[in-house]
């Protein structure tokens, strides 16, 4: 899909992974079919819904931020996130908006391929055995700048640490853990398994700070 239907776009303040305390305009794009049990945006699940903000085509998204943003000039990144936006071919999106001078990230569960400008910044929190039943794919995993693994029990964390490859460690690929839902109980594995194996904590400091 080279149309992205768009749930919606808003600014405020990056608070996962690399990117936490960056302030980002955030579009989050139409459709998933992943399944994450905890999700808390599915509402942008269904691929068809009509209560959406807005389609644009990808060579026009840069434009579409700007009419929206552009009078904020403490904006320079911009987040893409969904749903599952690597369902859409976004290679012409990322590339308009990293011309115009922004920095980009996508956020992707791992299970389509990435087709992005390659200085995009790729989020990869991958999505394992979920009720979608799509699969994780390892070239995704491999085009990771970060990965981003929600953690709610101790299989979790082993699985994600099992994810983080030697040579990605070796040229700086970052594991984040991320606590489920903020649970306590999933917030004291992911610290312990930090303080053992390097790995960064991500404690969705958006939620604490009650933003968007």
């Amino acid at each position: 899909m080279s149309q992205l239907r768009i749930r919606e776009i808003f600014p405020t303040i990056q608070g996962e992974g690399r990117w936490t305390g960056a302030p980002s305009v955030f579009v989050r794009l139409q459709g998933c079919d992943v399944g994450c049990p905890w999700c808390d945006t599915k509402e942008s699940w269904d691929f068809g819904a009509h209560d959406i903000l807005a389609v644009v085509r990808g060579r026009d998204l840069a434009d579409f931020v700007r009419a929206q943003y552009g009078a904020k000039p403490g904006i320079h990144h911009i987040v893409i996130t969904g749903g599952e936006p690597a369902a859409y071919d976004l290679l012409e999106a990322t590339s308009s908006l990293i011309s115009r001078g922004f920095t980009v990230s996508l956020e992707t569960s791992g299970t389509y391929p990435v087709r992005v400008h390659d200085d995009t910044w790729v989020t990869v929190s991958p999505k394992w055995d979920m009720p979608g039943g799509r699969k994780v794919r390892d070239d995704v995993l491999y085009r990771a700048n970060e990965l981003k693994c929600v953690v709610g029990k101790e299989a979790d964390v082993e699985r994600a640490i099992d994810a983080w490859l030697p040579e990605q460690r070796a040229n700086g690929v970052q594991l984040y853990l991320q606590p489920v839902s903020q649970s306590g109980r999933a917030t004291d594995l992911c610290v312990a398994a930090c303080l053992e194996t390097g790995a960064h904590l991500s404690a969705q400091t958006h939620k604490y700070l009650d933003l968007q």
